[in-house]
């Protein structure tokens, strides 16, 4: 990749985060804030706005949870915090085992577990054709794909088929996918046909390890996962001192980036 490229990708990242942050930028201020012209941040706008990241308003952005709950294109997900995803991932492998028997659930964080697989002999179980497709390079691990509808753009196998599969199977480990995460209410997702393959996952695996960067904390979406007390590892990048003492009363370990 030619280092124009680089910034590009590091450029539009950052639009990303901003625009999450803060719901609603301007093309101005984000061509004073990243120091690119009006015209660069412009084009930029559009080519987010096409993947389904960001939603482009006259004269600016805003974030997608502001306006509608949706499922975003795997592309599009990529591009979210990806430093943050990408440690998180790093971290989550650390806790595999030689010997596990996994299951991973999609998502683009998830995605980054399956990268950082170091263990032998694990056995990965997933409903992700991104996360397949990958794995098929590692030698140390054995793939099993639970079948099922895929929709455009996601990559998500989902369906009756799906969680039966997955019902009729063992893992030691899950490492659970967050769309939304209210410390109060628990994991939510935004599209009703995967919340029945992760409640499958979380009902066929001994320790539920949900992977969520920071961004995805205090906030919910359309359909209930669990509640809180169903992880019993949280692996995230930071933590409200809220967050904190909530996970605290439900017995919830919180593992928390260079802490």
């Amino acid at each position: 990749m030619q280092p124009t490229d680089t910034f590009l990708e590091e450029r539009r990242s950052e639009i990303v985060r901003i625009v999450n942050e803060q719901g609603k930028v301007s093309t101005k201020e984000l061509s004073t804030l990243l120091g690119s012209s009006v015209v660069t941040i412009r084009n930029d706008i559009n080519h987010l706005a096409e993947l389904g990241v960001i939603v482009k308003t006259h004269g600016g952005a805003l974030s997608p949870s502001k306006v509608f709950n949706f499922e975003v294109p795997a592309a599009a997900k990529s591009l979210r915090n990806r430093k943050e995803k990408e440690a998180i991932g790093k971290l989550a492998a650390s806790l595999i085992k030689d010997g596990d028997v996994i299951m991973i659930d999609a998502g683009s964080t998830t995605l980054e577990v399956a990268k950082h697989i170091k263990a032998q002999d694990v056995t990965v179980i997933t409903n992700d054709l991104q996360i397949a497709y990958y794995l098929t390079e590692n030698t140390n691990v054995k793939t099993i794909v639970a079948g099922g509808t895929c929709a455009p753009d996601v990559f998500t196998l989902v369906g009756i088929q799906t969680c039966r599969f997955i019902e009729s199977l063992h893992a030691d480990k899950l490492f659970l996918g967050c769309d939304a995460i209210d410390f109060s209410f628990g994991i939510t997702n935004r599209t009703l046909e995967e919340v029945g393959v992760k409640q499958a996952m979380l009902q066929s695996s001994e320790q539920i390890i949900a992977v969520a960067d920071a961004s995805k904390q205090d906030t919910r979406v359309f359909a209930k996962v669990c509640d809180l007390e169903t992880l019993d590892v949280l692996i995230t990048d930071a933590i409200s001192e809220h967050g904190k003492a909530i996970a605290q009363e439900c017995g919830l370990e919180v593992l928390v980036l260079g802490s």
